[in-house]
């Protein structure tokens, strides 16, 4: 093997002692210190700013992980809800995926699958006052679920053919309700 360290010549003497600071070249350095720094400057390196766009993204970042920490139970509460009435539904019980349903649509009115689990649920335990509410609020919208949205079509189908048409209203409401309503034998 070749040796490849150089050999110090005689003549030269390098010093490996700090000349001086490594910022201002002060001969008065700190011993004890990997870097040679005077006193003065060691407290301007210990105690230098941050700069303002980084202290402005340390608080939106905590504004940020406050805001989750308050929503995240709710969300996974939702989550849950919604998940236990798909589970409900898939069993057939369909009294207990509706109080989960309406658990997740109490709390977020506009939620489009909630909705149309809702729809399906209350057709099937014939609660038409949530069918109706539930059918006005997903009237209109697109969804990509298209097994779900099939399914939903079906029930309104249904539905239609189970709430009185006009004729019916009519013969209801020639008979005061102040005189029992409609009679038996009519």
């Amino acid at each position: 093997m070749e040796d490849t360290q150089q050999t110090e010549q005689p003549g030269s003497q390098e010093s490996t002692a700090p000349a001086g600071c490594a910022n201002c070249n002060n001969v008065n350095v700190v011993p004890g210190y990997s870097t040679p720094l005077c006193a003065h400057c060691r407290q301007v390196f210990i105690k230098s700013p941050f700069p303002l766009p980084v202290k402005l993204f340390a608080i939106g970042v905590g504004l940020v992980l406050v805001f989750a920490l308050f929503s995240l139970p709710k969300n996974l509460s939702l989550g849950i809800h919604l998940e236990r009435g798909k589970r409900f539904e898939e069993k057939k019980q369909f009294m207990s995926a509706q109080r989960e349903f309406n658990a997740v649509v109490k709390t977020v009115p506009d939620n489009l699958e909630a909705n149309i689990h809702l729809t399906i649920t209350a057709f099937y335990n014939l609660d038409f006052v949530t069918l109706y509410t539930a059918m006005e609020k997903i009237s209109g919208k697109r969804y990509e679920n298209n097994e779900l949205l099939g399914r939903v079509n079906v029930i309104i189908k249904e539905a239609e053919d189970l709430i009185p048409d006009s004729s019916l209203s009519k013969i209801i409401s020639s008979y005061p309700e102040q005189n029992g309503g409609v009679p038996d034998s009519a």
